[in-house]
Parts: structure tokens; C-alpha cells; sequence
């Protein structure tokens, strides 16, 4: 039984679907951290609620408040202990290497991942993040529509 467990999520719905497939391998007291890995970026934005003038910020704080919003919001959803869950939002210029680092310097047990929906070129064209995690040292167990799934 796991102990300490990674989800990765990346925002969209499909993801989300992860929480029910590997229940039954974790601890009642398992500790569940959710992780969202922000690609940094160099483009500024004009702050909506500038106190004085035009303030210009960079939209990678925009899109890591938007991630622990969206990730608070995967807790409420999904009805979870707030005490056995944490979530953790980690800028990073790839988002694989994001999660493995993640998960060794947090030492989990296991990195627990959906696999995207990608059938055909689509697939061959874009790579899976599932599949780079997959290929580091990290436990991972990636779940599609059947359920745990091998990642050529």
C-alpha cells in the first residue's frame, strides 16, 4: 500500500479521472499531494486590479494562481480530507522534469498519472508527459479509459 502518493494535473477534466482508479492501492492514511507544473514565461500582462496606474506583471504569477485556484478547487470537488491532501504548485520549463524532480525531493511512493485521450499521429506528434515520467526511476502508474496502462 502506498503512503505517499503525486497526481500530477494539468487542468482539463481528463486528468481529474485518475482519483478513482488507484484507491484501493494506497493507505487509508496515505498523504495525497496534488501537483500543477507552470511552463515559466517572459511576457508581461497589465494587472487587472492595479492599485495605482498601470502595473505590469508576469503572467506566470497569473497562471500560478490560477493552478492553486483550479487545485483547491480538485480537493473540494472530490470531497477530500484537507488534512491528507496538499497541493503544490512548481514553476518548471518542462513539466516532466517537474514532476520527477517533485517527486524525488518529496520522496513519494508513487506517481499516479492519467494518460491522455491521443490515438494515431496525434500521438506520435505530441509527446505524452506520462510517457517522459514514466521513463525516470520514479514509480508511476499511468491510467487510461481500461485502466492501468503500460506507456511504450
Amino acid at each position: 500500500m502506498y503512503q505517499k502518493v503525486l497526481v500530477p494535473l494539468d487542468g482539463c477534466s481528463e486528468s481529474e479521472l485518475v482519483f478513482d482508479k488507484f484507491k484501493d492501492d494506497i493507505s487509508p492514511d496515505a498523504e495525497m499531494i496534488l501537483l500543477y507544473v507552470v511552463p515559466p514565461s517572459r511576457t508581461p500582462t497589465l494587472s487587472e486590479n492595479a492599485q495605482s496606474g498601470c502595473e505590469l506583471q508576469d503572467e506566470t504569477a497569473f497562471a500560478c494562481a490560477e493552478a492553486a485556484l483550479y487545485l483547491e478547487n480538485v480537493i473540494d470537488r472530490v470531497g477530500a480530507d484537507p488534512r491528507k491532501y496538499r497541493w503544490q504548485v512548481l514553476v518548471d520549463g518542462s513539466v516532466c522534469h517537474g514532476i520527477v524532480e517533485f517527486a524525488k525531493r518529496e520522496d513519494v511512493d508513487l506517481v499516479a498519472m492519467e494518460l491522455s485521450n491521443r490515438k494515431g499521429l496525434a500521438r506520435l506528434i505530441k509527446r505524452s508527459i506520462s510517457g517522459d515520467v514514466w521513463r525516470t526511476p520514479v514509480d508511476v502508474k499511468a491510467f487510461g479509459p481500461g485502466g492501468l496502462e503500460y506507456i511504450p
